[in-house]
């Protein structure tokens, strides 16, 4: 990569740094380790190495705040460790029925005074009935423990992987219905409710209530299940997730508000500012994600260019924006959001202006042209990591993407309307029977192209090592088109190559029978694949069993599908493993009867105990379980607290039983 590049990007090594410091804190969690980094950086810098001593830097502030999103406070330890409850005081931040996201900030257990804390945590209500809206503050009795971010079953949408980038280190298990402790809701809540009751005073139908207030309002929780298949499998489902192409509509609005104080060129600058405010405005409105806050932070870059008088690279921008974000959320590098917005925002920069060589003063064939060459580019930089995380890609996405290239200033357009006459308290017929259409129109569109054979190529599962080499040699692609030249072509051409090959070879096949654990919710459960049978285990307390077994289902649609299974049975007993080899840390054994223990004693064993299967629910001291069943082997499920894990294994260890941690090792079963 020559001189020249990295003058025109200069956040370039700066973000490189920070999205590699991130894994390397993993690598190296001492504390020096960020400090000794950027002393490093800071001594290149001095010696005129800029690009080197800047990236040192970013690693040594990606490492840094991966520290600090590591340690973010944990729930006291015997927060659920006996069985006991507790009431929380906390505010909720992401509303929802039967799942929500809470910060809280007291805690208050028995006898004891309230106890002062700093924690966000997801709340889960077994029965599914529960409501907290965002915003307001709520009393929630329940047991809590820590938020677990394994989920081992293969090739699985990691359950919760949101809420942990947002910053949750715990779960809540309601026992009870929640109770709103203070009315006042947040100021972003209450400005969302009202806009989403002026869709409907506007005249708006079900279809256009739901559809705008996910794209103008980031609320997607009133859209329909069916309509989200659809136009997943139309390949639109992008329009439904805030991203740069809404927050680029605000600030059209913006500028055409402001377009008066283009008379006055002292003024221009305010104009500028006054973009960039209602964007961030958008932003905060609709909850700072992770599309919207990097569509933001590049807005805002640019016109910061415009304001200064200098011309800023989309590069930079989009550099700027990782970098931003990755230092006040670490967490979002492991988001699929943020994955794909990142990958779409730049196989948008390095191939449209390919796919696209008319002349942009010819306007009609160039918008023509551009239509179809923005989702061929935004579909073919994403498709690694949409396979890689939905195990699925739209076949037809073209004919409906081009449709609502043209088609969403026009959308967009009908719903701020009709939101404007709601807030005026009338109803336009014109306005709300052209919003309604319009959502009918593309309804029916996505309706008909998912329904086209073959709209769907399911059944893609490939490791991340896969996609990361996929992006490598789509990255080197683009910069062999365009910074052509021998140099250029001697390093892209080598790196992509090898990144490919490297991706295909350490793809790994899925073993044909296997055994893995599942955190969901308050339980965890332990899911058997053999032939076209998959089973589970599920550790859920009786009354919570029915909504347990709702939640395992859904979670494991993608992965009964891949195996063949049409169903998957749930069972509540003692369950009867096959034999397995040796995998990793796994042992080998016989055919197998498991017992698992719950509550205060162990459970009794119905036959000979070969292996027991340690989970959350389970109590009683390591010495009088053990001492009860006598297991060859102890298979530790990993929602088990850390320091029952550690009794566990130490009292195995002076046994001679060997113990295997679910959240570390795959069965393999022959």
């Amino acid at each position: 990569m020559d001189t020249g590049l990295l003058a025109r990007v200069p956040a370039l090594p700066l973000a490189a740094g920070i999205v590699a410091g991130i894994p390397a804190a993993t690598l190296c969690p001492q504390w020096w380790a960020a400090p000794a980094v950027a002393t490093a950086g800071a001594l290149i810098l001095i010696l005129l190495r800029l690009h080197t001593g800047t990236a040192l830097i970013g690693l040594a502030l990606g490492m840094a705040a991966a520290t600090l999103a590591r340690d973010t406070p944990v729930p006291p330890e015997w927060h659920g460790d006996d069985g006991g409850e507790a009431v929380f005081s906390a505010v909720c931040t992401r509303g929802g029925v039967g799942y929500a996201e809470v910060r809280i900030d007291t805690v208050t257990r028995g006898r004891y005074a309230p106890e002062a804390v700093r924690l966000r945590a997801v709340v889960w209500h077994p029965g599914g009935e529960a409501e907290l809206a965002e915003g307001y503050r709520y009393l929630l009795r329940g047991s809590i423990k820590p938020l677990r971010t394994i989920a081992d079953v293969p090739y699985q949408l990691i359950p919760r992987a949101g809420a942990i980038s947002r910053g949750a280190t715990a779960e809540i298990c309601l026992s009870a219905a929640p109770v709103q402790a203070a009315t006042p809701a947040a100021a972003a809540a209450r400005i969302k409710e009202r806009l989403r009751r002026a869709l409907i005073e506007g005249g708006a139908d079900d279809r256009a209530y739901a559809t705008y207030s996910a794209i103008l309002l980031a609320e997607r929780d009133v859209l329909d299940s069916d309509l989200r298949d659809r136009y997943a499998a139309a390949g639109i489902a992008h329009i439904l997730a805030l991203s740069g192409f809404h927050v680029g509509f605000i600030a059209l609005i913006a500028a055409l508000i402001l377009f008066p104080l283009n008379l006055f060129p002292r003024l221009r600058p305010l104009k500028y500012a006054g973009i960039v405010a209602a964007i961030w405005a958008f932003a905060w409105l609709t909850g700072m994600g992770a599309s919207v806050t990097r569509a933001a932070i590049m807005a805002t870059v640019l016109y910061m260019g415009h304001i200064i008088g200098r011309e800023v690279s989309p590069w930079n921008s989009l550099c700027v924006a990782i970098a931003v974000i990755l230092l006040v959320w670490p967490g979002q590098l492991l988001a699929p959001g943020f994955q794909l917005s990142v990958a779409a925002v730049a196989s948008l920069l390095a191939f449209v202006p390919l796919l696209n060589p008319v002349d942009p003063r010819r306007r009609l064939p160039y918008v023509c042209v551009q239509a179809v060459a923005v989702p061929v580019a935004a579909m073919g930089g994403t498709m690694a990591v949409t396979a890689l995380w939905f195990h699925a890609l739209p076949v037809y996405f073209l004919p409906c993407n081009v449709a609502v290239a043209l088609a969403f200033p026009l959308l967009m357009t009908a719903g701020v309307l009709t939101m404007l006459c709601g807030l005026a308290g009338v109803a336009l017929p014109a306005v709300y029977a052209g919003a309604n259409g319009l959502c009918a129109a593309l309804d029916s569109l996505a309706e008909h192209v998912s329904s086209w054979p073959g709209a769907v190529a399911s059944g893609l599962f490939i490791e991340p090592v896969t996609a990361v080499g996929a992006m490598i040699f789509l990255g080197a692609c683009a910069l062999m088109l365009h910074r052509p030249g021998r140099r250029t072509v001697m390093v892209a051409a080598p790196a992509g190559c090898a990144a490919l090959i490297a991706a295909v070879a350490c793809t790994r096949e899925l073993p044909p029978t296997e055994a893995c654990a599942v955190p969901l919710g308050s339980c965890t459960s332990v899911v058997v694949s053999c032939g076209e049978r998959v089973c589970a285990f599920t550790t859920a307390a009786p009354r919570y069993a029915a909504a347990a077994e709702r939640r395992l289902r859904l979670s494991l649609a993608d992965y009964t599908c891949l195996r063949g299974a049409d169903s998957i049975t749930v069972i509540g007993d003692d369950f009867t493993f096959g034999p397995y080899t040796r995998r990793g840390e796994i042992f080998s054994g016989r055919r197998m009867r498991v017992a698992i223990p719950a509550g205060r004693r162990p459970s009794a064993a119905t036959a000979a105990v070969s292996h027991l299967l340690l989970t959350n629910r389970c109590i009683a001291p390591a010495a009088a379980v053990l001492d009860s069943l006598r297991p060859d082997t102890l298979v530790i499920s990993c929602d088990v607290s850390l320091r029952r894990r550690r009794d566990y294994e130490a009292v195995s260890r002076a046994r001679g039983i060997p113990a295997v941690c679910l959240d570390t090792a795959v069965f393999r079963i022959e």
